[in-house]
């Protein structure tokens, strides 16, 4: 990806490498493949660059922001933290309501492994028994044990650093991600080759504008290119 950011910087065209928008949550290469063993085709085109790819699916619906639920870490207030659960819960209807779910995750792990971008505090993939933290988090009070406590911890700062400038959202074909907060409804979501990550990026007349990368649950292990459709979808997205 190092040779993307050194185009895009040159073209003046978003600047992947500040850490709102760009490199914060993508040095975590070794959880995430989501575009497999493909290797990366870029063009400059005059004051645009193309890069090869797929544009997968559209954005249905947003979340409101992550960080404002979190920035306080595991010991909110009672009035705040009560406040999260509510969210959480509210945004557990949403997921529900992808059920069945296209990789067979069940809605606590599709909520639970968005939020932290599949990735624990301590930088490893999350295993599949991590709702266990989830939940800890969720039922966490002045009673919880000293185990209850730590669990619920570490979800809460593994979500403040993963889902910083997020905000979670669902897409027509039925996936749930974290994507920037900048991200609007009918945006797209796409496969960059070459790229460990998914990408947002708006239509902007024939081309499109950059937003930022996405972590889409299910998706981020090469899944696309073992798609029936795969072949026939790829392009070159111009960026501008």
């Amino acid at each position: 990806m190092g040779h993307f950011r050194l185009i895009l910087n040159f073209l003046q065209v978003p600047d992947w490498s500040t850490w709102k928008f760009g490199t914060f949550g993508l040095n975590y290469n070794e959880i995430y493949a989501a575009s497999g063993k493909t290797a990366s085709h870029v063009e400059v085109q005059g004051d645009k660059l193309a890069v090869s790819g797929v544009l997968f699916d559209r954005i249905t619906w947003l979340s409101e922001e992550i960080k404002p639920k979190y920035e306080g870490g595991l010991m909110m207030s009672e009035p705040t933290s009560t406040l999260r659960r509510e969210w959480v819960m509210r945004q557990k209807n949403v997921v529900e309501k992808l059920h069945p779910y296209p990789d067979g995750s069940s809605p606590d792990e599709v909520l639970s492994k968005t939020l932290i971008g599949n990735a624990t505090l301590f930088e490893i993939e999350a295993t599949a028994d991590y709702t266990r933290y989830f939940d800890a988090h969720l039922a966490f009070n002045a009673t919880s044990g000293a185990e209850e406590t730590e669990m619920a911890r570490e979800f809460c700062d593994a979500v403040r650093r993963r889902s910083r400038y997020r905000r979670l959202g669902t897409t027509k074909k039925g996936y749930l991600g974290a994507v920037p907060e900048v991200a609007e409804v009918g945006d797209w979501v796409c496969m960059f080759h070459g790229g460990q990550h998914l990408f947002v990026v708006r239509e902007n007349g024939p081309d499109f504008t950059y937003v930022g990368h996405a972590y889409i649950h299910g998706l981020m292990k090469g899944e696309i290119l073992k798609l029936d459709d795969y072949e026939s979808s790829k392009r070159m997205i111009v960026l501008a």
